[in-house]
């Protein structure tokens, strides 16, 4: 099946994002509750994400430790956090030295990506949650309004709104249209 990253980061960190992402939706939970984040990989997703403190933007797309603080910091993360200068960002820092990566998770053929994460917060409350499938593949599609959204998201700079708004409507169709032409022309901007 087809595959679509929700993440612009390397595919293996996407089940500890969903998971981080899980845990601070259903516990409120907020930076300074936390003292520390257990992130348990497979093989597989650790041989993938071989930075541990990434000096530059490209670097943190395949870094766990920094996926992991700007979720639980910024939320779903998003291209600009990215960039050069957001890997130097104090906040985010100071929370990826909270972070330990460790291979606890069995890569199978259907799961070589699972992951769990622990949050320990200040008072001992220690809370988990196991992801086995991100969200995108084929096991867990993005439903069409996550679709729009991120087609709208990562379009925004390159096509004109009513472009974005036309090539939506004929994505939504595509299975009808007998000739790409139009769908070329809004794209070609």
């Amino acid at each position: 099946g087809v595959v679509l990253k929700p993440y612009p980061c390397a595919s293996a960190s996407h089940t500890a994002i969903d998971a981080v992402l899980q845990l601070v939706q259903q516990y409120r939970i907020e930076a300074g509750q936390v003292e520390s984040i257990r992130v348990g990989v497979t093989p597989v997703a650790l041989q993938a994400l071989p930075f541990s403190s990434p000096r530059t933007g490209w670097e943190a797309r395949s870094s766990l430790t920094y996926v992991v603080a700007v979720a639980l910091l910024r939320g779903q993360p998003l291209i600009e956090q990215f960039a050069d200068h957001m890997v130097q960002d104090v906040e985010i820092r100071e929370m990826m030295d909270r972070v330990a990566v460790e291979v606890t998770e069995a890569s199978g053929p259907l799961t070589s990506r699972a992951s769990t994460v622990t949050v320990a917060l200040s008072g001992g409350r220690r809370l988990h949650h196991r992801v086995e499938f991100a969200r995108g593949r084929p096991e867990l599609p993005l439903d069409p309004e996550e679709l729009d959204a991120k087609f709208l998201y990562c379009s925004r700079y390159i096509l004109p709104p009513d472009h974005i708004e036309g090539a939506i409507e004929r994505f939504r169709d595509l299975e009808n249209v007998k000739d790409v032409t139009s769908l070329a022309s809004i794209l070609g901007g």
